[in-house]
């Protein structure tokens, strides 16, 4: 009942949060901060993705040594942590949307996750992150010192990355810096609750708001000077908002983890490593390339016309004060959308408001007059979803308000439970129509084939399709990792149904790796019984 409902918002907002709002794709922000110079900050990094055709920054690192950085475990789950090469940092960085002459890029060749990082709690939240050719130091490329093991900041300390002068204010290209002072563990306890903050974690920030480091700064420095000398004392990880009163940043603690970093930033022979790549080269591939932030991609598809795809949806992040697209779903019915369990991880599950639907879109960049716009209020993620080996990859969107079904915006039929699809079936979603082509904003469509399990397990190994997965491929046309999410049709029963779920794959479009889905067919149970 709505009065029951609405007591609950009502007791949501009294209360402490529960939950920790974790990484949010996308972009930078720090809130009371002041512009920094060229140089002032030669330990800080832009950590970038490359795979969309351009340098996408979504983290920030520091600078450990000439081979490695320092990251936010969070920043690089679902990698790829062995072959990492569409992944790169840029040192020297000033101004992210000028080339000043003092950049350094370089691709990585290895991350390294802490083994015992918990994308749950945000536990043990750091990361290693190897480069393919050291960096050379100079005035404005250089390393940022590690505190002793146990040590504990006091003080003011700066915290530094690309983003916003003021919470929803414009976003400047240039490197930002604030002064926060250190929150004792007793007082980040008051505000978070006892359980929230481990020993592994550190606070700072000033009672009254107004200066942070919000999500979009993830992985980047918290640099304290208590000894005589700067050096690394936090790692941005997570808090409640954006410089909100009573609520600090919350950083991993850099001097938990000492002994770890020393133990895993070693370098290894280079002819060792040659030997690796060759092998891996000669190879079949065995780790899954999870979904990346971003844009989407179908490849060898062609536009769709209004209303031919009703049952797509844009699924979009609206925490940056625009509308970011970052995965497809499907409309099940007036209240549900299915999507996968990969695009939701991390995200906040009772309390979605920041994140969206769109439904009736066509053009993205064109408002037709035919989008329905609806925020979640709940997401149900598959309760053995497995973001390692992607099984069960699965999820449920509530939605705040019913759809209205018409021309435009339509649900699609499930299969029934087992049903094995065959045939040519129909994936969609938006992004470009050629393998690094540009990105149209049209909804883009392409016709593929299901592949048997057993061609499947050929291709990428008889352990990596499990009996979840169903598999479909053409030449030269495929959707890649950002269509994540978005339905694969078909129509082998003489209607159209949705058959399976873009999910993961090796590359896009390569010849001999089809396209790896979610089968619905597996779920139809589990759907039926949640989608209440």
């Amino acid at each position: 009942m709505r009065f029951f409902v609405f007591c609950l918002i009502l007791g949501l907002a009294a209360a402490a949060p529960k939950s920790k709002p974790t990484f949010r794709r996308g972009l930078n922000r720090i809130v009371g901060g002041t512009e920094a110079s060229p140089g002032e900050f030669p330990y800080q990094l832009s950590f970038q993705d490359i795979s969309f055709g351009f340098a996408f920054h979504f983290c920030g690192a520091s600078i450990y040594n000439e081979n490695w950085a320092i990251c936010a475990g969070h920043c690089v789950q679902g990698e790829d942590m062995n072959n990492p090469d569409y992944l790169q940092v840029a040192a020297g960085e000033h101004d992210l949307d000028a080339n000043e002459g003092n950049e350094q890029t370089v691709i990585l060749s290895k991350i390294i996750q802490h083994e015992d990082y918990n994308g749950f709690t945000i536990s043990n939240d750091i990361s290693l992150l190897q480069f393919s050719q050291p960096l050379t130091f100079n005035s404005y490329v250089g390393p940022i010192a590690l505190p002793a093991q146990g040590h504990s900041a006091t003080g003011d300390c700066v915290c530094t990355g690309w983003g916003a002068l003021t919470e929803g204010g414009s976003s400047p290209s240039t490197l930002q810096k604030v002064t926060v002072p250190i929150v004792s563990d007793a007082d980040c306890r008051a505000a978070y609750g006892e359980s929230e903050i481990e020993d592994s974690m550190i606070c700072a920030g000033v009672p009254e708001g107004g200066k942070d480091a919000c999500q979009g700064d993830s992985g980047g420095p918290l640099a304290c000077s208590d000894t005589g000398s700067t050096y690394l004392a936090g790692i941005v990880s997570w808090g409640y908002g954006c410089a909100r009163p009573d609520y600090p940043g919350v950083y991993c603690e850099v001097a938990y983890f000492v002994d770890w970093v020393l133990a895993n930033a070693v370098t290894t022979m280079k002819i060792f490593v040659l030997c690796l790549l060759v092998a891996g080269a000669l190879a079949a591939p065995k780790s899954k390339p999870m979904f990346r932030r971003g844009l989407n991609k179908i490849v060898g598809g062609t536009d769709a016309t209004a209303g031919e795809i009703p049952y797509q949806l844009s699924f979009q992040d609206t925490s940056f004060g625009f509308a970011f697209h970052f995965c497809g779903a499907s409309i099940y019915n007036e209240n549900y959308a299915i999507c996968a369990g990969h695009c939701v991880q991390g995200e906040d599950m009772n309390s979605p408001d920041y994140l969206r639907v769109v439904a009736g879109e066509l053009d993205r960049g064109v408002n037709e007059g035919t989008e329905q716009k609806i925020t979640l209020s709940k997401i149900i993620q598959h309760e053995d979803y497995n973001p390692f080996t992607i099984s069960n990859d699965i999820s449920l969107l509530q939605l705040t308000q019913p759809l209205e079904f018409n021309d435009y915006v339509q649900p699609i039929a499930l299969p029934a439970m087992g049903h094995a699809a065959s045939g040519e079936c129909i994936v969609s979603g938006w992004g470009t129509t050629s393998s690094g082509g540009s990105s149209p904003s049209v909804l883009q469509k392409v016709g593929v084939n299901i592949v048997s399990d057993e061609e499947c397990r050929d291709a990428y190994g008889e352990s990596e399709i499990d009996d979840s997965m169903i598999c479909a491929a053409a030449p030269g046309k495929d959707s890649c990792q950002g269509d994540s999410g978005g339905p694969l049709a078909c129509s082998d029963t003489g209607s159209t149904y949705l058959a399976g779920i873009v999910s993961w794959g090796r590359g896009c479009a390569k010849p001999n790796y089809p396209g790896v889905y979610c089968e619905v067919a597996y779920f139809v149970d589990w759907v039926e019984a949640n989608a209440v």
